[in-house]
């Protein structure tokens, strides 16, 4: 999952960066420098994925 899909699953559920911060038990400043392109830590990727496969989102890969 790229930065910009993180932006796009985020603006899809319609959550703030802090919603998808507290999803992933993260910071708000966490959320802002994923969506910045920096690497996402491993436990979080897995997370995203999987509220993406919930959410039944079509987002890039």
């Amino acid at each position: 999952m790229d930065n910009q899909s993180v932006k796009e699953l985020r603006t899809e559920l319609g959550w703030s960066q802090s919603d998808l911060a507290d999803f992933l038990g993260v910071k708000q400043p966490t959320v802002n420098r994923f969506e910045q392109g920096q690497e996402i830590p491993e436990p979080s990727k897995r997370l995203l994925y999987l509220l993406k496969a919930q959410c039944q989102i079509p987002l890039a890969a």
